[in-house]
């Protein structure tokens, strides 16, 4: 099969305490085509019988989310679009579980990996095929694009840097180091400028990053209060170089006048090539369920700047 488009990969976090970042999507009934008239934020809900939801990526384009959500008593991969809403791409046969991982640039592929009775396999999803397994030796050219490009000058050897996510050039690099006490800060790097630290949410001593707009300009990610493995608070964080670090949850009610009652917005975990729409994890009225938040403008804009039209 020919994937003539370009893929959107949730980055698979170098540490324990970041490979915990759950995505949770809500994506917005708005325009694609030509940006959003508006900004808006949703939630994703859940599939029948299931009461919990987690968004791993987001299409390039911001119309489509993939993750996982409860389904009885399995956890299943789902394909989530404004039109279609939430829906199961199921598991394989004897198998129970499966989970979407990466995203066409148009969500029209979704990958990831299921159980089975040999064991865990990768797959691919189309809506004319349905979950195809994949041999990662023979079918190659049908892997995802992966999101973080190397670049041979950064510092990959260093076990206490991990990357996970850069610009659509490489040049540009975000990821996490790891510190002592099993606590971490994120990074973003170039080549010119080395390593600049995100800096810690108010009240946070880990910072974890999870994935970086196309030029480079926007960061996405979570800040936390150790320890790592239970913390007592999470808060989803955005990151640009005018602004610096901002809990997201607030930058929605405050500059995006956003109604955001029953939600508690704990994790942005991947954001679209222009970096207008993030996709995240948080609590809603007790229940972890998966979000999308769709921007009119720019985050990196002054505040009260509006986009030009």
């Amino acid at each position: 099969m020919n994937i003539a488009s370009p893929s959107r990969k949730s980055p698979a976090l170098p540490f324990a305490i970041c490979a915990r970042v759950l995505g949770v999507v809500l994506l917005l009934g708005c325009s694609f085509a030509n940006g959003f008239a508006e900004s808006s934020f949703t939630g994703l809900g859940f599939l029948p019988d299931g009461g919990r939801s987690i968004a791993v990526a987001v299409s390039s384009d911001g119309s489509t989310v993939v993750g996982q959500a409860d389904q009885g008593l399995n956890s299943i991969a789902f394909r989530w679009t404004a039109a279609s809403g939430m829906i199961a791409l199921g598991s394989f046969p004897g198998g129970y579980t499966s989970n979407a991982r990466s995203v066409s640039g148009d969500g029209s592929v979704v990958w990831g990996e299921g159980m089975s009775p040999s064991g865990c396999k990768r797959f691919q999803w189309t809506a004319a095929h349905g979950m195809v397994a994949l041999d990662p030796k023979t079918d190659a050219n049908r892997l995802p694009i992966p999101r973080l490009k190397l670049n041979k000058d950064f510092p990959f050897k260093d076990p206490t840097i991990g990357a996970v996510s850069s610009s659509s050039d490489g040049k540009i690099i975000v990821g996490n180091r790891l510190l002592p006490a099993f606590c971490c800060e994120s990074f973003r790097w170039t080549k010119m400028d080395g390593f600049m630290y995100l800096g810690y949410l108010p009240g946070c001593d880990i910072c974890c990053a999870s994935a970086i707009s196309n030029d480079g300009s926007v960061v996405v990610g979570y800040g936390s209060r150790g320890p790592a493995e239970q913390p007592s608070m999470q808060k989803a964080f955005i990151w640009d170089k005018v602004n610096g670090i901002r809990d997201f949850q607030s930058l929605l009610t405050s500059e995006y006048h956003i109604a955001l009652t029953g939600w508690e917005l704990q994790k942005a975990t991947d954001i679209s090539a222009d970096g207008r729409t993030i996709v995240g994890t948080g609590k809603h009225n007790g229940h972890y369920e998966a979000w999308v938040a769709h921007l009119d403008r720019p985050v990196n804009a002054p505040a009260g700047k509006e986009r030009s039209r």
